[in-house]
Order: structure tokens, then sequence, then C-alpha cells
């Protein structure tokens, strides 16, 4: 038996922090399954949904929360999150990879999307190991570690120099190769000389069963004698950054509709949350909208013959859906993504629209972070009008709620704001952790 519980935070300062606990007996995170090299298992969640709404009249620039972890909005707030200041080389190479393989699982968007970290994180939480391979040295080149590109046979790799030398932490496989000495970890000069030392180490991470074969498999991978070199490229300048107008929102949500970009099957495990916005058709309308030709308001909605909006968000849209309330006189409506042409979702369209985005967003079209609205039309009239965008989001990023007093940090960059959160979560306490067993004899007398 579950309990839904709502808490809703009214925010007017520049950064906040506020309570939330949460009952019963478990939460997502306890039953969930190590995260490892594939997809994860996890029979229940107890997080619904968090919004994030500025209900005031001025942007709200930036706005963020966090539970439990640091800021992930840039690649420079995720180094801060893993790095300390004494931390020495090979103490930082370590770090970033034990944070890299636990923030990902084994799928990909086929496409370099996933090779940018922030998008990586935040918007999509799954790499393959070509992505894996950059997702390590972005993170130990912002680091200021220096990188070389392995040159494993049929598997992608990169290696990291400290202490002298160059070394192997493979975050998609889940190694790291110990020497003969069991306490420096090697490279893959190493390696491929000495197929024992892959051959005792334990791919594929905790959840992975030990299997000769599999072991075997992963030392062959090793097999190039000559001279080595070349470096990556750091890939992407993604940041997570939000600008919210008056009416305008951001929905985390832990469920999935289907959505998603990349260019093959669904992955098995992301999220869809929404940008949700009605813009403002009062008098303030022209702060507001893109464009506007021969715009006026009466107070109760706007008359014109061509209007337009924009619409960005730092997660990729994957569908949607647009609400209008349109007078009699007949309204066309396009969109155009990120920059691209105008593509006419309807035309002669009057009275109660609903006008669903979903076909625009093919999951293997080209990314979008950003679409433009337009209605035209002669005198056109609206009412009302409501849009919102589906977007994909990565489950490990979310600002979930635990079990137990949970501390929620507000921060943004405005001079002023009234920002309203709101959390949905749901309540449990059917399930109880098992007893933890007693060894035979223990406390007895011998």
């Amino acid at each position: 038996m579950t309990t839904d519980e709502t808490h809703r935070e009214s925010i007017t300062t520049t950064e906040a922090a506020y309570c939330i606990h949460v009952g019963g007996t478990v939460d997502g995170e306890s039953v969930r399954d190590p995260v490892g090299y594939g997809n994860y298992g996890q029979c229940w969640e107890n997080n619904l949904w968090t919004r994030l709404e500025n209900v005031g009249e001025e942007l709200v620039v930036n706005p963020w929360i966090e539970v439990g972890h640091s800021h992930w909005q840039s690649l420079e707030q995720i180094l801060e999150s893993i790095l300390a200041p004494d931390m020495s080389d090979a103490d930082k190479a370590r770090a970033i990879w034990e944070f890299a393989r636990r923030h990902r699982y084994h799928s990909t968007t086929a496409d370099d999307e996933v090779k940018d970290t922030v998008k990586m994180l935040n918007v999509y939480g799954y790499t393959l190991c070509w992505d894996e391979a950059f997702t390590l040295s972005n993170l130990w080149q912002a680091a200021g570690l220096k990188i070389r590109r392995g040159l494993p046979h049929g598997h992608c790799t990169t290696e990291v120099f400290y202490d002298g030398a160059w070394h192997l932490l493979d975050s998609d496989e889940h190694l790291l190769v110990l020497g003969r000495d069991n306490k420096t970890i090697v490279g893959e000069t190493e390696i491929s000389r000495d197929h024992d030392l892959m051959k005792r180490s334990h791919a594929y991470g905790l959840l992975s069963p030990e299997n000769r074969s599999r072991s075997e498999s992963a030392a062959s991978l090793f097999c190039y004698a000559g001279e080595r070199s070349g470096t990556r490229a750091r890939i992407g300048d993604h940041r997570m950054d939000l600008t919210l107008r008056p009416g305008e929102s951001l929905t985390w949500r832990w469920d999935e509709r289907g959505r998603y970009h990349g260019y093959g099957d669904a992955p098995p495990r992301f999220c869809n949350g929404s940008l949700m916005w009605s813009p403002p058709l009062d008098s303030t309308f022209e702060r507001w909208t893109e464009s506007s030709t021969s715009a006026q308001s009466n107070g109760a909605g706007l008359s014109a013959d061509a209007l337009s909006w924009l619409l960005q968000t730092p997660y990729v849209m994957v569908g949607g859906q647009l609400e209008a309330d349109l007078g009699q006189s007949p309204v066309r409506v396009e969109l155009s993504r990120h920059g691209e042409g105008w593509v006419e979702l309807g035309n002669g369209l009057a009275g109660d629209v609903i006008l669903d985005l979903d076909p625009y967003f093919a999951h293997d079209s080209a990314p979008c972070y950003s679409v433009r609205l337009r209605l035209t039309g002669s005198g056109v009239t609206v009412n009302d009008l409501h849009i919102e965008l589906t977007l994909q989001m990565a489950p490990l990023s979310l600002p979930a709620l635990r079990l137990g007093d949970n501390r929620v940090i507000y921060a943004d960059g405005s001079p002023g704001r009234r920002v309203e959160i709101t959390h949905a979560w749901r309540e449990r306490e059917d399930l109880q952790a098992p007893a933890a067993p007693i060894p035979e004899g223990f406390g007895t007398a011998s």
C-alpha cells in the first residue's frame, strides 16, 4: 500500500534551503541494483515529479535545485563535486573513474550527443565504450591531466598519465588492472605484453558473474605492441543553463513516455520531463514574444497578424503538445526546430485547438534544444496558449528525495524572483528490509 505526498515551497530569495521528510520503509535507491556495466534493475521508485515554476513577473535566470549531490550544470561544477583541493594526480584520475563508472550504463544515442559529458550525465545517462572514452578524457583533461588514446582491438579506451607512467582506467567495463606487484595500476602496453594481468581482473562490473571465457575475451582485446600516441579532443561545451519566464516551468519526472533521442531502439532506462509555458497575453506580451506584427492586447488576449515565441531548454526536446483558444479568424501555426526552416502544424485553425507535436520530434532526427512557434493570419485572436515540450532526462541526475530527512537547496542568478517548487512522491511500509543473518553459534558459550 502506498500513499501520495506533496510539498510546496515558495521562494523569493537568491538562495534558499528547506527540509522534506520522506516516510515509509524504502525509497528508489534502496531497491536499485548497484550501477554497473549494463542497465541496472530497480523494482520501485518513490519519486513522482518535481516542478520548478516562475510564478512572478520577471525572468528567473539559472534556477536550480539540488538534493544530496552537487550541481552538474557544467563540466567545472561536475569536477568540483568529484575532486578535493589536496588530491594528487593519481587521486584525481581514480576519483574521476569511480564517478564515471557509477553514473551510466551501456547504451548510446549513436551520435555525438553522449560524448558531451554534461549532456550524458543530465540528459541521457548512458554511453557505449566509444562514448565513455570521451567521458573520461573530457573530465581528466579538464582536471589538468594528460591523456592518451587507447588502442585495444574492438573496444575504445583512454589512458591517463600520472606518477611518470600511463595507466588504463576503463569506466565502461569497470576495469582497473594491477601489475605483478598487486599495487600499481598498469597501462595498455603492460597488458598487451602480459594477458594474465587482464585475465585475473574482473571485467564488466559488480553485477557480472565471474566467467573464464569473458576474462579471456577481455584480455584478447589488448594486442597492440607498436608505438603509442594520439590524444582526444575535448567534446562538448553544453551547460544546463535555464531561464524561466513568467508562467514557465520545468518538471523533472521519474517515469518515461517512450519519447527519446537516438538512432536506434529506445534505451532500456530513461525519464521524460517537460517544459511548460503559457505565454503572457496581457500588456507585457512584447517582452515575451520574439516578434509580432500589428499586435495589441485587450487585457484578456492578443490580436495580431503574426506572433512568434522562442522556447529553449538544456534538455533535449523529444515531443510535446500545443493547446490554444483562438478566435474565429483562421490561423496558421508553424514550428521551427533549432534554427531550421518552418514546418506547418496546422492551417485554417480556429476556436479550441490541440496540436500533437510528437511527430515533429522523431527519435532519429537531429537533437533539438530550442524551438520557435509562429502564428499568422489576418487579425489572429489568441485568448489562451499553452505549450508543453517533452524532454529526455537521465534518471540518476534527477533531484531525488530519499528516505528520511532531505535538505533541498535552491539557487538562481536573478536580482529578484518568485518561484514555486513542488515535490510529489510516494511512501510505502509494506516492504521491510530483511534482518541481518546471525552466524551459527554467534554469541553462545564455547
